[in-house]
C-alpha cells in the first residue's frame, strides 16, 4: 500500500511540475537518435539531469554520454572541455558502480570513437576485449534484440575491430536478428 501511494504521489508531482521521466528503454532510444540529431542528446541530458539517476549506473552512464555529446554544440573551446569533462566524470562514476556492465562499456567505447584523440580519453585496450567477450551472452539474455543488433552494427562501423573480430560481431547480429524475427513472428500469431 505504501509503495503504491509513493508511486502515485511521484507521478502526481512529476505531472504537475511538467517533469518528464525516462526509463532505460527511453534512454536507449534517445541515445540512438542523438547520433544523428544533437537536439536528442540535449533532450536526453535534460530529462536525465532532472531525475535521480545517481543510484542507477546505466542511466547515469547515458546522462554522462549525453552531456559529452552536448560539447559539440558549445561554441567556446574552454566551455566544450568543461562540458565534456563533466559528462566523462558521470560516465566513469557509472562504470565504477557497475564495472561489468556491457552497456556502460559500449557507451564509453562509442564515445571514444567520436572524440578527438587530443582529449586523451582512450580505454580501447580494455573496452574492446571486454565487449567481444560479453556481447555473446548479452545477445542471448537481452530482451531488446533490435537494440542489440543496432549496438553491434555501431561497433562494426566504428572501424576499431579487425576483420576477424568484425566476422564475430556479424555472427552476433545474425543471432540477434533471428531472435528478433522469432519474437515478431510470435507476436503476429
Amino acid at each position: 500500500m505504501k509503495k503504491s501511494f509513493t508511486i502515485g504521489l511521484y507521478l502526481i508531482v512529476a505531472f504537475n511540475t511538467g517533469a518528464q521521466v525516462i526509463d532505460h528503454a527511453g534512454a536507449r532510444a534517445l541515445f540512438l537518435e542523438a547520433g544523428s540529431d544533437s537536439c536528442k542528446a540535449r533532450e536526453l541530458f535534460n530529462v536525465l539531469d532532472k531525475q535521480p539517476v545517481e543510484k542507477n549506473a546505466v542511466l547515469l552512464a547515458y546522462k554522462g554520454v549525453a552531456e559529452t555529446m552536448l560539447a559539440r554544440c558549445t561554441k567556446r573551446n574552454i566551455e566544450k572541455l568543461s562540458v565534456f569533462n563533466s559528462g566523462r566524470r558521470n560516465l566513469e562514476r557509472a562504470l565504477a558502480m557497475d564495472p561489468l556492465n556491457w552497456e556502460i562499456r559500449f557507451l564509453r567505447f562509442q564515445l571514444q570513437t567520436q572524440i578527438p584523440a587530443l582529449l586523451n580519453y582512450n580505454h580501447f585496450r580494455e573496452d574492446k576485449p571486454f565487449l567481444l567477450e560479453k556481447l555473446p551472452q548479452a545477445v542471448r539474455e537481452e530482451p531488446d534484440k533490435y537494440f542489440m543488433g543496432t549496438v553491434i552494427q555501431i561497433l562494426i562501423l566504428s572501424g576499431e575491430f579487425s576483420k576477424a573480430e568484425n566476422r564475430r560481431l556479424e555472427n552476433l547480429i545474425s543471432v540477434a536478428n533471428e531472435s528478433y524475427k522469432s519474437l515478431l513472428t510470435g507476436i503476429k500469431d
